[in-house]
């Protein structure tokens, strides 16, 4: 339903990257939601066959629903503290300025060089980007 805004044009011309970024947000916490629920009924359940009261069974379901959280929390922390230099807080603006002057420096060598820039150098770059980001 929602992607159905696409076959109206003035619904497309009123729409701005951050309409667009929020309703796409929302969407996702949506599917993220229905998935936990999803899990922890199916824990819950788990924990009802194995012989524990309802109470127990739901407790013991949400305790090991946050104790999963916390542990990832845990984890990603613990990556920080060892590896700082590929995972560092990186301020996006100053993202976007590297990315621009690095495309402008490899356009101006090429101009100059009066060839295309070669694509193992752009496929470097984009291997930088994507460490920059953690992947």
């Amino acid at each position: 339903l929602g992607a159905s805004i696409v076959f109206s044009s003035k619904l497309v011309q009123l729409s701005s990257k951050k309409f667009l970024a929020g309703a796409i947000s929302l969407s996702a916490g949506v599917m993220i939601y229905v998935s936990f629920v999803e899990i922890i009924v199916k824990s819950y359940m788990a924990f009802e066959d194995f012989g524990f009261s309802t109470s127990r069974s739901y407790t013991y379901a949400t305790l090991c629903f946050f104790s999963g959280i916390l542990f990832y929390a845990l984890i990603e922390i613990l990556v920080h503290a060892v590896d700082r230099e590929s995972h560092e807080n990186i301020n996006l603006n100053s993202m976007e300025e590297i990315s621009v002057n690095q495309n402008i420096e490899m356009t101006a060598q090429a101009n100059i060089e009066n060839v295309t820039p070669n694509s193992n150098d752009m496929d470097s770059i984009d291997s930088k980007k994507l460490h920059r980001m953690g992947i």
